[in-house]
């Protein structure tokens, strides 16, 4: 557990990053992201608690939950439907500033808060929250989050090599059998990181703009997709098909027009014959 002092410096380190990012960026970064950032005025100084983002978030009608780490879709979509934004309680280390082994405050609270200011991408978020609640639930994808989860816990709590080794060699075999999966919360699923986390959209001006909250919250992916533009395919249901690589770079990278587009998709995938198979 990090003390209240490492948990700052922290927090002051990528908030300033962060700042520096949107200075550096700010013609590739998603205009709704730059707004929102500015609009919930986080103190640079200590990492927020609870009180402080669900003030911050209530004149845009959100709350935020604390939760352990990765939680499962299921979960996840029950918390959106009531505009509660779950929120990981742990924070990385400053060796991790640049990549946390695990979802944590840092990824969530400057990756995915910002663009709650704004109406049109949470009517997009809320979406995909229910297509995970009309989903039928598969048990190889079940398995897998569990050894995520599992995996995240481990190195977060600096585990020992074997053991984090172990974990991950479970995670690595489950990824290989859902590899392909055409289970529709697979497919959700898949669209899901594409878009909330990984998401990359041109304008009709050719014009990248970063839209991914694991994209935004980390310098580094944002310098690596702006650079290798060979990788851009366009964004269509056939994005899920293709699993994101949580270890290495993406080989592609799925490019939209406009978040109506994610909607598009999303509404393809989860046609009623889809549902109800």
């Amino acid at each position: 557990m990090n003390s209240v002092t490492e948990t700052d410096q922290v927090w002051q380190a990528a908030y300033a990053n962060q700042q520096q990012l949107i200075g550096a960026y700010h013609e590739h970064i998603h205009p709704w992201y730059i707004q929102g950032f500015q609009r919930l005025s986080l103190s640079p100084h200590e990492l927020p608690d609870k009180a402080a983002l669900d003030a911050a978030l209530r004149p845009f009608g959100w709350e935020v939950v604390l939760v352990d780490g990765i939680i499962h879709s299921r979960e996840f979509a029950a918390l959106i439907a009531e505009q509660r934004f779950p929120v990981a309680a742990n924070v990385r280390t400053l060796s991790q500033l640049e990549h946390s082994p695990a979802p944590d405050a840092i990824h969530d609270i400057l990756g995915h808060l910002p663009f709650l200011c704004s109406p049109a991408y949470c009517a997009y978020l809320r979406n995909a929250a229910l297509a995970f609640a009309r989903c039928p639930l598969d048990r190889i994808e079940l398995e897998y989050f569990s050894a995520r989860k599992t995996y995240g816990d481990l190195t977060a709590a600096s585990a020992s090599a074997d053991q984090i080794a172990q974990a991950e060699h479970e995670v690595a075999r489950l990824s290989r059998m859902l590899a392909g999966a055409d289970s529709l919360i697979a497919q959700v699923n898949r669209l899901f990181l594409w878009s909330i986390e990984f998401g990359v959209l041109q304008t009709p001006e050719q014009r990248i703009m970063l839209s991914g909250a694991a994209i935004l919250s980390s310098r580094r992916e944002v310098t690596r997709v702006l650079r290798e533009q060979h990788r851009y395919v366009p964004y269509t249901s056939a994005a899920a098909q293709v699993d994101i690589n949580y270890t290495e770079p993406q080989s592609i990278y799925f490019v939209a027009p406009s978040f109506d587009s994610y909607q598009s998709v999303l509404e393809q995938v989860m046609q009623p014959e889809q549902v109800a198979a």
